[in-house]
């Protein structure tokens, strides 16, 4: 493929490592993973506190929703120059908050290239 999308789909696989494997092996060379995730919120926060504690309770009532998983920075570590990364850039990566949101209010974009 030369585009894999996600949106808010990585907070609730059971293994969103292999999830980004198996968008990587679909990609051709200079294929795009464009993605848009809610996030952990910033460690030591009352908003990390507050996601910790309704967690347990998302994943029941969301199809498996966490709240606390830190996608940003493994959709991150993917990339590099090694020849086990699954993408070599990542372009315009960023988090934002959109409190409205909340509990899912830390929000992470980017686009990486394989």
């Amino acid at each position: 493929f030369d585009a894999v999308v996600m949106n808010k789909v990585l907070c609730s696989v059971g293994d969103p490592l292999a999830a980004l494997r198996e968008v990587s092996r679909v990609l051709v060379p200079g294929g795009r993973f464009g993605y848009l995730e809610h996030v952990a919120a910033e460690a030591g926060s009352a908003m990390e506190l507050q996601q910790l504690l309704v967690d347990p309770l998302q994943q029941q009532i969301a199809g498996n929703c966490h709240l606390h998983r830190d996608t940003d920075a493994l959709i991150r570590s993917s990339v590099g120059t090694k020849a086990d990364s699954l993408f070599r850039r990542l372009d315009g990566a960023e988090r934002y908050e959109v409190w409205q949101m909340w509990p899912i209010f830390e929000q992470a974009v980017g686009v990486a290239t394989k």
